[in-house]
């Protein structure tokens, strides 16, 4: 009877011990969140020189190390954010042609992807230690899918410019500014597009006559 009872007692202290690190456990995670999201808040504020940001095909031909200022929307891709990290994609809105609205996808799928990739950059947000911060930007001082952000800081010691990874030190979110459609103006999908958007006048009416298109009266 007493092994059982001493089973017994070593059992209840296990599960009590149990409990306690899994609320030990439940109370630091949002501790840590708490503090990943504090110290990312830090990165925005106002870019001092914004007025003489870069387009992003120019920034991408900065090299490792060196401090550049550049300007961009949060278009061109699918996931823009990444999870459970500290980085997001920026590209140049007159040729990553975003659809105009606040869900996916951030881009035409008729823009060529080289010319995605050419006016594309990855921003991250890394520590002291040059580690990217654990935690994802979205949503943090408000930052969203196709915001437009003027980002300063360093290329990343491994940066290239097939492969451009900025390590942001300041980050301001802006208003949109104008910009340069392609030359042509249109893209294969056949619509006339103005820095992501569609108007009335986007449609080429003389590919097709509407009065045509119109059902005929019963």
């Amino acid at each position: 009877m007493k092994t059982t009872a001493y089973i017994i007692a070593a059992l209840s202290m296990l599960a009590l011990n149990a409990c306690k690190d899994k609320a030990a456990t439940e109370n630091a995670a949002p501790a840590a969140s708490a503090a990943a999201t504090s110290a990312l808040q830090g990165y925005f504020g106002t870019v001092e020189g914004k007025e003489q940001a870069k387009d992003i095909k120019d920034a991408r031909k900065t090299a490792a190390g060196e401090t550049v200022t550049v300007r961009g929307r949060l278009v061109g891709a699918e996931d823009i954010f990444a999870n459970g990290q500290a980085f997001f994609k920026i590209g140049d809105p007159s040729f990553v042609i975003a659809e105009m609205q606040e869900e996916k996808p951030y881009t035409a799928c008729c823009t060529p992807q080289d010319v995605k990739t050419a006016n594309m950059l990855t921003i991250q947000l890394a520590d002291k230690e040059g580690m990217v911060i654990e935690q994802s930007v979205k949503g943090v001082n408000g930052l969203k899918e196709l915001d437009y952000v003027v980002v300063s800081g360093k290329m990343a010691p491994d940066s290239t410019e097939t492969a451009p990874v900025l390590n942001a030190e300041k980050i301001e979110i802006v208003k949109a500014w104008a910009t340069n459609a392609p030359k042509d103006g249109k893209c294969d999908c056949g619509h006339d597009h103005k820095d992501g958007e569609h108007t009335d006048a986007d449609h080429d009416h003389a590919e097709h006559d509407h009065a045509a298109e119109k059902p005929a009266a019963q």
